[in-house]
């Protein structure tokens, strides 16, 4: 699971904004935000236009770096900070899986022109390369993957092509962090429905619901959120099945 996040010069991030989800102390209030000693839920709140969503995209840029998962790339217009003193984004993600960590750190000068990269295991350096000026090391790389043929460096990600061609254990903490990024889910409702991971399709989220047989549940939380209500699915006039609240009023900021 992710243990933390940082990220600099990425919209408007001009200084390191970091979230350690291992920081619980000030948790005792609500166990049930923390699993396993991690911060599980949190919620961010703040006035329009200071950067909530911009740290959602932020977070989610490594689904963007490491999988094709992203149907709403236009997100990442205006990628950099125009007053930071570099010319790139820095991400930097720690995982931990059992007792595996991994540190990894890249840094890019829009959505899809990375310029470096570093991967540690355990504290040891899986590999570390400079793409604008095609230097590096990759002795840790060869030690696990001696037959892999590097051939592409400069045009593509290392991570992700290592993890793709390399007949890793469902164990390994590289595996194991490839298969949590290709898991996380980003999603808003708003002139229309977007969202960055886990689905390949930008389907509304009332038929995400009605097609997962998701709507007891979701019935559910609205009565604990004090509304009370019953839920149907039915036909729309246009064939398209629609949630409706019981008793025919339609439910329009899910269509």
């Amino acid at each position: 699971m992710l243990k933390l996040f940082e990220v600099s010069g990425f919209k408007n991030f001009h200084n390191t904004f970091r979230l350690d989800f291992s920081d619980v102390r000030d948790y005792k209030f609500n166990t049930e935000c923390i699993t396993d000693g991690r911060i599980s839920k949190l919620i961010m709140y703040g006035r329009n236009g200071i950067g909530k969503s911009n740290f959602g995209l932020a977070l989610f840029d490594i689904v963007l770096h490491l999988t094709s998962r992203n149907d709403v790339p236009n997100l990442y217009d205006y990628y950099l900070n125009n007053y930071a003193d570099t010319r790139y984004a820095s991400f930097h993600y720690v995982f931990e899986f059992g007792n595996s960590v991994i540190d990894y750190e890249y840094r890019k000068a829009d959505a899809h022109d990375l310029q470096y990269e570093k991967v540690l295991v355990d504290g040891v350096t899986l590999y570390e390369y400079d793409y604008v000026h095609k230097t590096g090391d990759l002795s840790g790389v060869y030690e696990i993957t001696p037959t892999l043929v590097f051939e592409y460096i400069g045009t593509d990600c290392i991570l992700r092509y290592i993890v793709n061609n390399t007949m890793l254990a469902d164990t390994h903490p590289l595996k194991q962090m490839l298969s949590f990024v290709n898991r996380m889910l980003w999603f808003r409702v708003s002139d229309e429905n977007e969202h960055i991971g886990y689905k390949n399709t930008t389907d509304d989220y009332s038929s995400f619901m009605i097609d997962n047989e998701w709507i007891t549940e979701f019935e559910n939380l609205l009565v604990r959120a004090g509304i009370s209500c019953r839920l149907i699915a039915k036909e729309s006039y246009d064939g398209v099945r629609r949630l409706y609240f019981d008793g025919n009023i339609l439910l329009s900021f899910f269509t």
